[in-house]
């Protein structure tokens, strides 16, 4: 799990790829990587691995996807502040429906499974409306359940988590946005007797080039969660095309966390699994990662 940054949604805001208008079809295929690290459980990672992304327009309202990917080495937790490695596949389904000229709704259910008996269910719905041509409103909502067993030692963990979040977004001028954002995240493992929840503001910005070329977003947050720890994190995402077929996306986030409780509670959490972050522990860390992708689109 990983609580950072910045919701920007696959095939939203500006960026998103028109679709041909002789063509109802569409078909990426790609390899990303990532280099990922936490300070506070002194971890890092290099995760992996190919995609293939499939749209279908149904109407001119109503388009359909399909996403399939695979990834080696991704992080997992225990929801205690240990970290191991493990590879997963996902599937994700879903679809896009434009209601009105100003207002739509996205839907999208995720199912992965990989190592150690791990399954994952994650369903997700978006809406959006948009107000006069300078302002879009949006909220979002998801929940997931997944179950593992957590190696060294073997510990059979269940989690579930549920997150919402809005965004106002201004659009001075059609290349560029500016978007102010919530979010609201509580997750419960049952390796952990107590909820965990984090809530955050962000502030961010993106710039499109006229001939959607390249583009470039940049974004910022500040929050807290229960286990007594302020949050600063921020984002830097390029994404640039070469032609028709070639893209690559190129990003980094990184979250620092800070305790804020006094040294009872610092000493409390080593002791309590009511005041373990499911992160880490330490009285400060730092999350973070930096991303490289590149797509051949048919």
């Amino acid at each position: 799990m990983r609580f950072i940054v910045w919701p920007l949604r696959p095939g939203g805001g500006l960026g998103a790829a028109d679709v041909e208008p002789e063509r109802r079809w569409s078909l990426d295929v790609g390899l990303s990587g990532t280099q990922a690290g936490n300070t506070g459980s002194n971890a890092e990672t290099f995760h992996w691995g190919p995609f293939t992304r499939f749209g279908y327009e149904f109407a001119e309202a109503l388009r359909g996807r399909a996403a399939l990917r695979h990834t080696e080495n991704r992080f997992l937790y225990d929801g205690l502040g240990n970290i191991a490695r493990q590879s997963h596949t996902a599937l994700a389904p879903g679809i896009n429906w434009e209601i009105t000229e100003s207002f739509s709704i996205d839907v999208e259910y995720t199912f992965r499974f990989g190592e150690n008996q791990f399954r994952k269910h994650v369903g997700s719905v978006g809406l959006e409306y948009t107000i006069f041509r300078w302002m879009r409103a949006s909220v979002d909502g998801a929940y997931n359940q997944q179950n593992y067993i957590f190696p060294e030692p073997a510990l059979k963990v269940q989690n579930r988590t549920y997150s919402f979040g809005g965004e106002v977004a201004f659009i001075p001028h059609k290349q560029w946005e500016i978007a102010l954002s919530v979010n609201r995240l509580s997750s419960r493992y049952t390796t952990n007797k107590s909820l965990y929840t984090a809530q955050s503001a962000g502030i961010g910005t993106t710039y499109c080039a006229k001939d959607r070329s390249y583009s470039v977003s940049a974004a910022g947050l500040v929050g807290t969660d229960s286990s007594n720890y302020t949050m600063l994190g921020g984002e830097l995402r390029t994404r640039f095309s070469f032609g028709e077929h070639v893209s690559f996306r190129i990003g980094g986030t990184v979250s620092v966390y800070n305790c804020r409780a006094n040294q009872q509670a610092r000493n409390k959490r080593t002791t309590s699994s009511e005041t373990i972050s499911p992160l880490g522990n330490t009285d400060e860390f730092v999350v973070s990662s930096v991303s490289i992708e590149g797509t051949y689109a048919f």
